[in-house]
């Protein structure tokens, strides 16, 4: 994850993905009953929860990459800059 998104190494950033992405791997293997406080339950809201920092992440990344050529040089920025060639 962290040359993914060149998180720094940072303690905050690295938990708040950690947590969200343990109970996702967990209730991935669980039976899927969508009820509150089953393992399924608390995987769908671990996986609404990466989506949303995730996008949060790739929003303040593009912004950075417009106003500033010198951000990180991560798989993500690499991502955002390339060009549809097909």
């Amino acid at each position: 994850m962290q040359s993914f998104l060149k998180l720094g190494g940072s303690d905050e950033h690295v938990a708040k993905f950690a947590d969200p992405f343990n109970v996702l791997a967990l209730g991935i293997i669980s039976l899927p009953v969508d009820f509150p406080g089953t393992l399924f339950s608390r995987a769908i809201k671990a996986s609404n929860t990466i989506k949303k920092e995730l996008i949060a992440i790739i929003k303040q990344r593009k912004i950075d990459l417009t106003e500033n050529e010198t951000s990180p040089k991560d798989i993500l920025s690499h991502m955002l800059q390339a060009t549809d060639e097909w």
